[in-house]
């Protein structure tokens, strides 16, 4: 049963990012102001799965004190990565738009990938206790991880990345859900603790990059107040895909 668990939790990953990697890579370039929109719509998106998926459920299992840690280690840990993310981008672009949209692009991907882990986690917990129940969350999570696909795929786009190279990091991540499918199959009861500080992590690196990265592109690209309706229409639509 550990292997089913591995196995929804990899498909469930894989499935929902494909489909939003490659859409995001069929829409065409339409100059600054569509490109601010999208960008601004995925900040949204981002917003309200950290806001209406990730925090409840990490004060769910162990109060606002232990998810506060959580986010701070995140925080933290994000700002390392940063360093060390510019670090080796600088030596090898040397051009400041495109620096900026992979160092995006690979924040996001990281942050992504661990907050598919305590997901991960869900599914094998889940169908420890009754596969469908695994299989019916491992759906909502495919089609939770179709605009996370998108939210990758846009900035690696944007830096000239070819599509072939997101669908191997698509991969890797789910690579991550599958294997955290497995452990929590096996680790069921797995402490309250633990679980909340994970999702806590996710929080906080999803909430930097979202602010830090994603929203202030947005709107160093377009100052107009059609970035600010994508970014509410991004909220609105996580919130229907959350519900």
């Amino acid at each position: 049963m550990a292997n089913y668990a591995l196995i929804i939790g990899f498909f469930s990953g894989l499935i929902g990012l494909t489909i939003g990697t490659t859409t995001a890579y069929s829409v065409t370039n339409r100059g600054n102001r569509c490109e601010s929109m999208i960008t601004g719509f995925t900040g949204g998106l981002m917003l309200s799965i950290i806001y209406i998926d990730i925090l409840p459920e990490a004060f769910s299992q162990s109060g606002l004190k232990t998810t506060l840690i959580g986010m701070l280690i995140g925080i933290f840990f994000l700002q390392i990565v940063e360093y060390v993310v510019n670090l080796k981008l600088t030596r090898k672009v040397k051009n400041k738009l495109e620096l900026g949209y992979k160092k995006t692009a690979f924040m996001i991907a990281i942050a992504l990938a661990l907050h598919n882990i305590p997901e991960g986690l869900a599914i094998g917990s889940l169908v420890s206790d009754n596969i469908y129940k695994g299989l019916k969350f491992g759906l909502v999570i495919t089609m939770h991880n179709i605009p996370e696909g998108f939210i990758i795929a846009s900035p690696f786009k944007k830096s000239n990345v070819p599509l072939r190279k997101i669908i191997y990091l698509s991969l890797g991540i789910s690579f991550f859900m599958g294997i955290s499918g497995y452990f929590g199959y096996i680790l069921s009861s797995a402490s309250k603790v633990f679980m909340s500080i994970s999702l806590g992590m996710a929080g906080g690196i999803m909430l930097y990059v979202t602010c830090g990265e994603i929203l202030m592109k947005s709107l160093e690209k377009w100052k107009g107040k059609s970035v600010i309706l994508s970014v509410i229409l991004g909220i609105i639509i996580g919130i229907i895909i959350s519900y």
